[in-house]
């Protein structure tokens, strides 16, 4: 794994105000042109405007790069970056975090949606834990439809065990697109990639430091698909859930029994899609 540069390089971007702004925004991005103007639309009509926005492109080969430098020069708070070279995206996901200089941080990806007050309601809700997310859903970009999920409610008003057991009983990765206290994120994230790291790292967080959830009347972060989400191993073509299983299994024990059960379902759910990824790949 490739360390974090400390400068940033092939920037379009303007100066910086005196003052770090509180929260970091990054997207780490390639070849997203089809969907990243609306994503980028979306962050930057935020109702809380502190913020910068840092996009690590990863070579793209579309209009990503022209689609952002549009936005680079019309808004100072966004900064581009276009790699030298393909990074992956685990490293791409670690370069715009250690890019970033704000207080909070918040991971985007270019094909989803934000409603105007999510970052204002995420900074209301975070309290003292380590982060925060709240109700969310699908957003199938093919048929326009909106399929809203259940976000276990975690609160730093119940015990650890408590937030494990219910976090365990409903895997809410896409939390990992919440906002974060920055130097959590540095003290958890070390750039490994394994199948669940996502989830992994959120548990981490739950453990140490907490994480918020709440209910809202709509949601306030839509994940992108188009017809359906496909699942990408980390490594080769299919799902390898066992490094994961060991790194998460003594937070399900402290979770209790709920949480072991269904931690062992991971590996069931793990490969039930690895048949589905052998069936699609025999069907062409």
């Amino acid at each position: 794994m490739e360390a974090i540069s400390p400068k940033r390089t092939v920037v379009v971007k303007s100066i910086h105000a005196p003052c770090a702004p509180t929260v970091s925004i990054g997207m780490p991005v390639y070849n997203g042109g089809i969907f990243i103007r609306d994503a980028l639309e979306a962050l930057l009509a935020q109702s809380f405007t502190d913020f910068e926005l840092i996009i690590s492109d990863n070579l793209s080969t579309d209009e990503t790069e022209k689609i952002c430098r549009e936005f680079a020069a019309r808004d100072p708070r966004v900064c581009y970056i276009r790699q030298p070279e393909n990074r992956g995206a685990v490293a791409n996901f670690e370069y715009v975090l250690g890019e970033a200089v704000g207080d909070f941080f918040m991971w985007a990806a270019a094909d989803d949606l934000r409603s105007p007050e999510c970052i204002e309601l995420y900074l209301e809700n975070i309290g003292n834990a380590g982060g925060v997310f709240s109700t969310y859903a699908v957003f199938d970009r093919k048929d326009s439809s909106v399929n809203i999920l259940p976000v276990p409610l975690l609160s730093s008003a119940n015990s650890r065990q408590k937030n494990l057991s219910l976090f365990f009983q409903c895997l809410t990765t896409s939390a990992i697109y919440g906002l974060f206290r920055r130097n959590v994120l540095l003290e958890l994230f070390n750039g490994r990639s394994f199948d669940w790291f996502d989830s992994y790292l959120l548990i981490c967080i739950i453990s140490k430091y907490g994480l918020n959830t709440f209910k809202t009347d709509k949601p306030a972060y839509l994940a992108g698909i188009y017809g359906s989400y496909v699942v990408k191993p980390f490594h080769g073509d299919y799902l390898n859930p066992w490094r994961y299983f060991c790194a998460a299994l003594p937070f399900a024990v402290l979770g209790g029994p709920t949480a072991l059960l269904s931690h062992f379902k991971v590996i069931a759910v793990s490969y039930f899609i690895n048949i589905r990824l052998l069936q699609k790949k025999i069907n062409g």
